[in-house]
């Protein structure tokens, strides 16, 4: 017998207290008695034992009990039984010690069945009321679960409507009336069979009940529903049944969400759709869509003029075979590179018409994005470019001939520039040599025309007096002819040393120029009592003995050429043109018929007759001669009797032509 089994029902104290609890108490009777001696001289000692036993059991259990009858019997057989203090055999106290035992293991005993029948009447009691405790929990949390559900179902945002089993409706909660705009108060016993409320053409009442009846535990039904205001409202309703023991219907839960938004945007969305695939039909392109994963799944009716758009599935197509299978790879990593970073797709490739032949597509895509960035579909056409192509083919091979007779062109012009650059140092030999005829026939000419001069100046000395009428005039008329001949000998000589006789290019001031030149036309400033109004003038890059000569000869050529009853005035102004300065030189004088203009600059060429303007019509040669050696231009403007405008074109960094010619001298050698 395990006697631990015994101790389940017994107090709940730590065991060193129960068991210390046993040996305080048999040691405590042995220390009254030796003190108590004599009040407890008495025949059978173990009566006061029996107490402790009891104590013992009780407060302690069987086993501290059992201890407290070991320790009672072995101190009351040494200390209470002759001889004291000594263990003998006597038949007399071996009969003590066991009725001491019987008793205390009968005490024992029956302390335990005490507590155990005390155990068991805590037990149920406790058990009772535990169960107790859980109804009443169990309760609340009803209470809780249903004033939840209660507010769940007020609050929620679905329409929530139920009926009992002839249609009346029970149950109207606040969405409901937000949605229909009825209160509960109003639809509240309501019959459907007697109340507009359902569409006539959606009314689905009694299948949806069949279906009920027939075990379904959740019957959906899509029907338009009227409002309060006769507006109708487009529902999702989720229908369920509560069946009694014999399986009878006992109401209809009715859970509904509006969507009246959604029924218009796809109503909306399907018209927008129908309208995509009917311009998509109408464009001369192949148009195509796809999905954010990159599977086409629609094509407009162009895909019957080709061959392989084939529909695996509704919405879902084949592609890759209506590409040319030199091109496929490239087209197929192209479109895999755009769906992976959903950048544009754009692949020229040739793909199968449906008459056979392959022609040259740009196919195209672009990705179309929500709000959040994400890809929802891709968009993208596919346009025939064979001409396009067929074109720049041509073109191409139109750019490479061209670039072949560009060569060629080259070529001739290379050979052209050196027979050129080569005729051009022919011409400069003879232009030098032709400086040097002139040169020498001018001084040879001159040394004559000296001597005519000479003999004229003596006759005249000597004579002059004794000549009269037709010798004189033949005089006069003599010297003036030398005059003209020596003036004409020095300026087709300084016509010719313009261009190979003159100074290096180096910054000329203008103003200084023109302040020389007034002061060398001074005294013809007086004769004709002539005005010359100058603005400021710019620093150019030029030949300064040139320029005073170009300056000279236009305003001398304004001096001379003036009208008899207006005295001259002679404007020289300056303007930035396109890199460089217009240099202009204004008068009021003559002027001339502008169909002359060409005349005017070549040499010897004259408008008027030497009797009524001197000169040798050398002057605007000059200046042409002059502007052009410094990389310019000259023209003019004129009107007859009001004057002209000659006009100078001289580059801001001119190059001389000397150092022109020498640098072509030195690249030709």
């Amino acid at each position: 017998m395990d006697f631990r089994t015994l101790d389940r029902f017994a107090p709940s104290l730590p065991a060193w207290q129960r068991y210390g609890l046993a040996v305080a108490l048999s040691l405590g009777v042995l220390l009254l008695k030796l003190l108590l001696a004599e009040a407890f001289e008495v025949r059978t000692p173990f009566v006061f034992y029996t107490l402790a036993v009891l104590a013992a059991a009780w407060y302690g259990g069987v086993l501290p009990g059992l201890t407290a009858t070991i320790i009672s019997t072995v101190t009351a057989y040494y200390f209470f039984l002759l001889p004291y203090g000594a263990y003998y055999e006597a038949s007399s106290a071996a009969v003590e010690v066991l009725v001491f035992l019987i008793q205390s293991a009968v005490v024992v005993w029956f302390v335990s069945l005490v507590h155990q029948a005390r155990g068991h009447v805590q037990r149920a009691h406790a058990s009772l009321e535990d169960e107790l405790e859980g109804r009443r929990h169990a309760e609340g949390r009803l209470r809780t679960t249903v004033k939840q559900l209660e507010t769940h179902v007020e609050n929620t945002p679905l329409a929530v409507v139920e009926f009992d089993p002839e249609f009346r409706i029970t149950r109207w909660n606040s969405r409901a009336e937000q949605i229909f705009g009825w209160t509960s108060e109003e639809v509240l016993g309501q019959s459907l069979n007697g109340w507009r409320w359902v569409h006539p053409d959606d009314h689905q009442v009694a299948a949806t009940v069949d279906r009920l009846r027939n075990g379904e535990t959740g019957v959906f039904c899509h029907n338009r529903n009227y409002r309060k205001d006769g507006s109708l409202a487009t529902m999702d309703w989720y229908n369920s049944a509560l069946h009694d023991e014999s399986g009878r219907i006992t109401s209809i839960l009715s859970i509904g969400q509006d969507v009246t938004e959604r029924a218009r945007a796809e109503a909306a969305l399907r018209e927008s759709e129908q309208k995509f695939r009917n311009l998509a039909d109408s464009m001369p392109q192949l148009v195509w869509t796809a999905r954010p994963d990159g599977a086409p799944d629609y094509y407009n009716e162009r895909r019957r003029e080709y061959m392989g758009i084939e529909e695996r599935r509704e919405g879902e197509y084949e592609w890759a075979p209506v590409v040319h299978p030199a091109d496929l790879a490239r087209t197929v990593k192209a479109w895999q590179d755009a769906v992976a970073s959903g950048g544009v797709y754009e692949v020229e490739h040739r793909v199968h018409r449906a008459d056979g032949s392959f022609r040259w597509h740009l196919s195209r895509g672009l990705p179309v994005r929500d709000d959040e960035g994400n890809i929802i579909r891709w968009f993208g056409t596919a346009t025939d470019i064979h001409e396009q192509k067929r074109i720049q083919q041509e073109i191409e091979d139109h750019r490479r001939e061209l670039q072949r007779l560009n060569q060629t062109l080259e070529e001739r012009v290379a050979e052209r520039t050196h027979a050129l650059e080569r005729l051009n140092r022919q011409l400069e030999q003879r232009n030098h040599e032709l400086e040097q005829f002139a040169h020498v026939t001018s001084h040879d000419l001159q040394e004559p025309l000296r001597k005519i001069t000479s003999f004229g100046d003596m006759l005249e000395a000597e004579y002059g007096d004794r000549l009269e009428g037709s010798g004189r005039d033949y005089l006069n008329r003599m010297t003036r002819a030398a005059e003209r001949m020596s003036r004409l000998i020095n300026d087709i000589l300084a016509l010719s040393r313009i261009t190979h006789r003159g100074l290096p290019f180096r910054d000329v001031d203008l103003n200084d120029t023109l302040e020389g030149v007034l002061s060398d036309l001074e005294i013809r400033l007086r004769e004709t009592n002539g005005v010359v109004e100058a603005s400021r003038l710019p620093v150019v890059r030029a030949d300064p003995s040139q320029m005073h000569l170009l300056l000279l000869n236009l305003i001398g050529n304004a001096l001379k050429f003036h009208r008899k009853e207006a005295p001259p005035v002679v404007k020289v102004d300056a303007a930035p043109a396109e890199g460089g300065y217009a240099i202009t030189v204004a008068d009021n004088g003559i002027g001339f018929e502008e169909q002359y203009l060409d005349r005017i600059f070549t040499p010897f060429v004259r408008l008027h007759g030497r009797s009524a303007f001197e000169g040798s019509g050398i002057g605007l040669a000059t200046c042409r001669r002059i502007v052009e050696r410094h990389g310019g231009a000259i023209t003019a403007r004129s009107t007859p009797g009001q004057g002209s405008l000659f006009t100078a074109y001289l580059p801001e960094a001119a190059e001389s032509g000397d150092a022109l010619v020498r640098r072509l001298d030195v690249t030709d050698a």
